[in-house]
């Protein structure tokens, strides 16, 4: 009599405390039947969305809910082909709702699912979320990342630290739904009584060192060790959606006997050292272009924590095969040609509905086309860019509704003509829109030059600014070089501001009518750095020109200890400027007074742990403070 598998899991997942909502998902299946459980074993999949617009979230959704059943349906023993085939079917379904809406354009997400069975695990990976095994107080990763800096580190060319760091690191190369077909790894793992496997999103992976993820995994039950994975990952900044599952190998279960397992070239069966097999990969593929994923942040909520629950799949009934019967052979019946007649005119019916459905299509797709042309021509993007979008939604809805494998002839060149229409006008849409709303894209702004160095010097961000003149909107951006640009028409010129030689702008701040610089200067001494503060009113072109009485000096008795400007903020005529040295836990504020720029600066010192991220100034010289681990 076989064994069965026996498992303890948990899992949760948490929006984290940058990002606005919850892209992640995440589910598990146990089946009750025991022939289910034996055939098919147990799966489990956590996925990882990406693309804005909520569109993430649907695609993990996807992701999630068409591996599960596809997985269950599918009547094949072969688990690492089920599982394979399950995540290509769930890549075409969200290729497809990418296509159907202009607003999920370029969705996708990151998958990993492992199968349990016996005592075999089947994980399948597409994307960056991972899968470890924890045996004997040590973690392994099982699955390989599909991101750039894996592959960066794989080529000897970035050490993992480094990588956990890079500018790049949420690069990925593959992921579910960006193109028609995808490749899926799968990878095989012998198990042990005892054996822990997570799989989890790169919201814990990145933020949680593996020695962490161990000892955690080690000390708590699996419905206690998700929580404190989540908690630990938060700690650590929670800069994404945070999901894990975690599952507790309580006794090993027996293969089928007919189980066959997947090897390398020259092996002849499972071992501790080749376990991996890569399905659907065709030798020497092209890697698709990488794609960036979406990094905005804000603060989060609390913990939310999933339904832990498992779905449940009830394995259909098997017959018996049943004795063969040899029936007699009947007399030719007299009904046989009435019944050849009846099926005769059932023919010509089925023929003559289909001729009448096929013309109905093309009709009703002519009529669709009609009604798209319209739309597409009303949409005029240069004199209203929103009116235009909402018409052209609504003319991709027509065209939608009017596709089908029926189009013949002239009806799908007119289909592919509007389509390219369509698009091209979508594009001038988009673009007048962000054009009249001042949107545009600082990435795209500093792409064509090798000047700009967006990661700053000694890790500063790059600022950005506006001052108005009348009906003159001029705006400046302090780059990570420590280079002061104005930004022309509609941002995509630029020109850099001179100041005198030795002098490097340090910070910028805005108060609408004026821009506040800081500059340092080294001094004659190795070590000496003094700074000032300018005061600038921009000319109508936007020139910079010094106030009366600017700059102004800093005065050096704040910086005398190694302190140094970490942050400015402006309002009204009232300047703060906050100083700090390394590894001090003290802030100095100074407050100069614009309108009386020779006085001396007010001052005060404040005790500040964690250190300060970012300042802003209200009126009645309020300061609102926002700390390193997101408390104001």
């Amino acid at each position: 009599m076989s064994k069965q598998l026996r498992l303890d899991v948990a899992q949760l997942t948490d929006v984290g405390r940058k990002r606005p909502h919850n892209e992640d998902n995440m589910a598990y299946v146990i089946p009750k039947d025991e022939q289910v459980m034996a055939r098919k074993g147990a799966l489990f999949i956590v996925a990882d969305g990406m693309g804005g617009h909520a569109a993430g979230e649907v695609a993990s959704e996807i992701a999630v809910d068409t591996v599960t059943m596809t997985y269950y349906q599918d009547d094949s023993e072969e688990i690492a082909l089920s599982l394979m085939n399950a995540i290509k079917r769930a890549n075409t379904i969200i290729h497809q709702r990418a296509a159907e809406n202009m607003l999920r354009s370029g969705m996708g997400t990151t998958c990993v699912s492992a199968v349990l069975r016996g005592h075999i695990a089947y994980v399948a990976n597409v994307g960056d979320s991972r899968a470890y095994v924890i045996r004997h107080g040590q973690v392994r990763q099982v699955s390989q990342d599909h991101s750039w800096v894996e592959e960066q580190v794989r080529a000897g060319l970035l050490t993992r630290d480094q990588a956990r760091s890079h500018a790049q690191r949420n690069v990925i190369t593959r992921c579910l739904g960006t193109q028609v077909d995808v490749e899926v790894d799968v990878f095989t793992e012998e198990l042990e009584d005892g054996d822990c496997l997570i799989l989890c999103t790169d919201g814990l992976s990145g933020s949680v060192y593996e020695d962490d993820l161990r000892s955690i995994v080690e000390q708590y039950v699996p419905q206690e060790s998700v929580y404190h994975l989540v908690e630990r990952a938060n700690e650590n900044g929670g800069p994404d959606n945070i999901t894990a599952i975690v599952v507790r190998v309580q006794e090993l279960g027996t293969e089928p006997p007919t189980t066959r397992h997947l090897v390398h070239v020259g092996g002849s069966d499972v071992s501790a050292d080749e376990d991996t097999a890569v399905l659907g990969r065709a030798s020497g593929s092209v890697m698709s272009m990488p794609m960036l994923v979406d990094d905005g942040r804000v603060p989060s909520v609390p913990l939310r924590s999933a339904p832990s629950g498992p779905l449940f799949a009830s394995g259909s009934s098997v017959s018996a095969p049943q004795p063969a019967v040899i029936s007699p052979r009947r007399k030719r019946n007299r009904l046989l040609y009435p019944t050849l007649a009846l099926l005769i005119v059932f023919v010509v019916a089925l023929f003559a509905g289909g001729a009448y459905y096929f013309w109905h299509l093309q009709t009703d797709a002519s009529q669709k086309f009609d009604q798209a042309t319209s739309l597409i021509n009303q949409a005029n993007p240069d004199k209203d860019a929103v009116s235009a979008l909402q018409k052209l939604v609504a003319a991709q809805g027509d065209l939608l509704s009017a596709q089908s494998p029926f189009l013949v002839g002239s009806q799908s060149d007119r289909f592919v003509t509007l389509q390219n229409s369509l698009e091209s006008k979508g594009k001038q849409a988009i673009t007048n829109y962000n054009e009249h709303s001042s949107i545009f894209s600082l990435c795209n702004t500093i792409a064509n030059t090798s000047v700009l160095n967006l990661t700053g010097t000694g890790g500063q961000s790059p600022l950005i600014a506006s001052v108005q003149q009348g009906q003159t909107v001029s705006s400046y951006l302090l780059a990570g070089d420590s280079s002061l640009y104005l930004l022309n028409g509609q941002k995509s010129q630029k020109t850099k501001v001179s100041f005198p030689n030795g002098t490097v702008p340090f910070l910028l701040a805005s108060n609408g009518q004026r821009l506040f610089v800081v500059t340092k200067q080294a001094g004659q001494g190795s070590n000496t750095v003094s700074y000032a503060l300018h005061v600038y009113k921009p000319g109508a072109n936007g020139t910079l020109a010094d106030d009366s009485n600017s700059p102004r000096p800093i005065d050096a008795k704040w910086i005398n200890n190694g302190e140094q400007p970490k942050l400015i903020t402006v309002w009204d005529s009232d300047v703060y400027i906050f100083l700090t040295a390394s590894n001090a836990s003290a802030m100095d504020i100074l407050d100069y007074n614009t309108d009386h720029l020779t006085d001396d600066p007010q001052h005060a010192q404040i005790s500040v742990s964690p250190p300060l991220v970012s300042a802003a100034a209200f009126p009645n010289h309020q300061l609102f403070l926002l700390t390193q681990d997101g408390h104001v």
